[in-house]
């Protein structure tokens, strides 16, 4: 059973034709549906989020980027939606700032690094390093140039080797 929720509320009477990239965690992540109103819940919004489950199981989380609109008859309109994976947050903001130094005397940890650039530049979205594991691994400095928060945690992993 296939279940679509947009903002958290079950739309699946009203959805059609769902279709992903299974991968929740990869820059590619997209799904596209048809979205049939019966002037009740009215167009849906840009930004809003999509998730899509079957069996209960989440298989794709994102965000609604498009959705062209058609007119069936009076009062009833269809949409066709296309949605990108909440990697796209990670791609809206750029990371500037230096942490530990040259000389080796204030020494990061990576977790300390991540949960900073998180709170920094992805709180607006809701998203928290509540659920950070790291070991305890220390960088003495790294450097990060307006490069995407996608590049800054992938640059934190290769250099922790993660």
């Amino acid at each position: 059973m296939i279940i679509t929720k947009i903002n958290g509320i079950d739309r699946s009477l009203y959805c059609k034709g769902q279709t992903w990239t299974d991968a929740l965690s990869e820059r590619t992540a997209s799904a596209s549906f048809t979205y049939t109103d019966i002037n009740t819940w009215g167009s849906p919004a840009k930004g809003s989020e999509v998730q899509i489950y079957v069996d209960g199981v989440l298989k794709f989380g994102g965000i609604l980027k498009t959705f062209p609109e058609t007119q069936i008859q009076f009062g009833k309109h269809t949409y066709q939606c296309q949605c990108v994976g909440y990697y796209d947050y990670l791609e809206r903001r750029r990371v500037v700032g230096n942490y530990g130094s040259p000389s080796g005397l204030f020494i990061y940890p990576v977790k300390t690094i991540v949960e900073d650039i998180i709170a920094t530049y992805m709180s607006s979205y809701g998203i928290t390093a509540n659920n950070i594991i790291a070991d305890v691994i220390n960088i003495n400095i790294i450097q990060f140039n307006y490069v995407t928060v996608a590049d800054a945690l992938k640059d934190l992993a290769q250099k922790s080797g993660s």
